[in-house]
């Protein structure tokens, strides 16, 4: 059905109050001059999910009767095309996959990737343990650390961590982590790998490894980089 209204151009000088009411006035009425036809086309139907309201269209009224009729209509056909390609638009389903499939290897990359451990020197990076136990410093791999406490310099075994905490070099005990993070050599106290990560050197700040240190094991695991790729930490 076509629903035809016009109404006549209102005058826009009132003051005050006059003001909000035309206001108003303007968000309800729609104005078109004399030579014009204002036409409300369709209905408001709901199509996937979406409301679809009626569309309005302004004609100037030239030409005669069977024109304008054919104009109007013409409006009417064209809405009725927009809701059928509404309903028949194909769904994308592979990208909304492929997008979740970004996501779960980010958050698994983001996993591997807190697993490895930074080690700063005074203020600057100097070494980093993968997740994997490889020890980088200043970018290239120089040894692993294996996770039974195994430690590899090049690749030959140089010694071992031991779950105690015992620190063998050359299949003798050369040191100590104790429980709380002390660091011993021999029976002298070298050092301290604290809580939040933070190395101490004889009650000095020496670096830090982040993040650590959650567990005795990764206490060992600073420990072997300390004694084994630094050899100058736990000298005397």
């Amino acid at each position: 059905m076509l629903d035809r209204a016009c109404v006549p151009r209102i005058q826009r000088s009132i003051p005050g109050p006059g003001a909000a009411a035309l206001i108003i006035g303007k968000r309800l009425f729609h104005i078109c001059s004399p030579n014009e036809v204002l036409v409300v086309i369709g209905a408001r139907s709901t199509v996937d999910g979406r409301a679809v309201g009626y569309r309005i269209a302004k004609h100037t009224l030239e030409g005669n009767r069977r024109d304008i009729l054919s104009q109007l209509n013409l409006e009417e056909v064209n809405q009725e095309r927009y809701r059928g390609l509404m309903k028949t638009r194909p769904r994308l389903v592979l990208p909304a996959a492929i997008l979740v499939a970004l996501l779960v290897g980010l958050v698994a990359f983001t996993a591997v990737a807190a697993d490895d451990v930074d080690v700063r020197k005074g203020g600057s990076h100097w070494a980093r343990i993968e997740s994997g136990g490889e020890v980088r410093i200043d970018g290239r791999i120089v040894g692993k650390i294996e996770q039974d406490g195994s430690v590899r310099v090049g690749g030959s075994i140089a010694g071992r961590v031991e779950g105690d905490g015992a620190i063998r070099d050359g299949g003798s005990i050369a040191g100590r982590v104790e429980k709380d993070g002390t660091l011993r050599r021999g029976g002298t106290i070298i050092g301290r790998i604290e809580d939040g990560g933070a190395i101490r050197r004889n009650g000095s700040i020496w670096g830090s490894a982040s993040p650590c240190c959650a567990s005795f094991d990764d206490r060992r695991q600073i420990t072997a980089l300390l004694f084994f790729f630094d050899r100058g930490f736990f000298s005397r």
